[in-house]
């Protein structure tokens, strides 16, 4: 299944950054893409993510979506279930080694921390790298905590799903001015890890990356790729 992922990802490279909004990949006119953002996009996502990285691009009905929901809903019988949490938190380390390598050192000036969410996907997925002894792993410490009366953000609009994420979280750990590196399973619209790298910010963080196992593509960002790369 990993070699699926990897083969994915070889497949669909990234959108070039300066192509289209780094949010929502709409794309960007050439003498605006040295902003990164679209405007509506401006005022909901501050720019305050050093880094962000991603194992793999998904869409629903896709290998890696599918893998996706089987391992976060628990979908598929327990044997087929402990293979698929391996096959993310294997990508998702080598997606965080690759783009983050301060992450994986005895430095504890950087860590790491867990988005917290419902079904604990990314928690489970770290203790299959405590238990696979030569996988790179970084150091993961406990800090958010998240307003359960929240929504799902399943289903939920874009402004809904802004106003669910806005002062969800909240860091109940002095981080004195380390480097926080926050893994989370998915960036849809990216409110949730916004509003995440706020509260470790403010719970002083010296700087704030991401890193997630699935970029979540729709059709229309599909289609807005395409069409950015042809007009280039």
């Amino acid at each position: 299944m990993l070699d699926l992922l990897i083969a994915q990802d070889r497949v669909r490279p990234p959108l070039e950054p300066p192509a289209a909004c780094t949010h929502c990949l709409t794309p960007l006119p050439p003498d605006k893409r040295a902003y990164r953002e679209c405007h509506p996009c401006y005022p909901q996502h501050p720019r305050i993510l050093e880094g962000f990285a991603a194992a793999t691009y998904a869409v629903k009905g896709t290998p890696a979506w599918d893998l996706l929901l089987d391992a976060k809903f628990k979908r598929v019988p327990p044997e087929v279930l402990d293979g698929a949490v391996r096959s993310i938190a294997a990508s998702t380390s080598l997606a965080a080694e690759v783009s983050f390598p301060r992450f994986f050192t005895s430095d504890e000036q950087f860590v790491a921390i867990l988005i917290p969410s419902r079904s604990g996907l990314m928690s489970r997925c770290a203790e299959a790298w405590g238990a696979q002894k030569d996988w790179p792993r970084p150091t993961v410490i406990e800090g958010l905590t998240a307003d359960s009366s929240r929504p799902h953000q399943t289903g939920l609009s874009l402004p809904e799903r802004r106003e669910a994420a806005q002062g969800k979280y909240e860091c109940n750990v002095d981080l004195g001015l380390r480097h926080v590196l926050l893994i989370d399973d998915v960036y849809t619209t990216g409110h949730t890890i916004f509003d995440a790298a706020r509260a470790v910010l403010a719970a002083g963080a010296e700087s704030v990356s991401a890193v997630v196992y699935a970029r979540y593509f729709t059709q229309s960002n599909i289609a807005m790729e395409i069409y950015s790369k042809a007009v280039k």
